[in-house]
């Protein structure tokens, strides 16, 4: 199932969802690479160990990223280019 179209999207809704993007990702990234499992895992425990964070922060995380999908109706989705800011982002909430 595919998401809502971006061109369809007001140039304020656009530059919402842009806020996420991965400025650092490479051209395999922004290519549709997807990462593993492990390099999600990997993330998560290298922001969790730096952040001193307690582990109900993951699953808060977790419930925000779902929550955050839902709201925006499709238009955001997570791929290879901003799972990175949208993960860091709901961990620091």
């Amino acid at each position: 199932k595919k998401g809502p179209s971006l061109d369809r999207l007001t140039d304020k809704e656009r530059r919402r969802v842009q806020v996420f993007k991965d400025p650092t990702a490479n051209d395999e990234e922004r290519a549709g690479y997807l990462p593993s499992l492990g390099e999600m895992t990997e993330f998560f425990r290298l922001v969790f160990k730096r952040g001193e964070m307690h582990v109900e922060c993951v699953v808060t995380a977790l419930v925000f990223i779902e929550r955050l999908l839902k709201a925006r109706r499709g238009h955001l989705r997570l791929s290879a280019d901003n799972w990175r800011p949208v993960v860091f982002s709901t961990m620091i909430l």
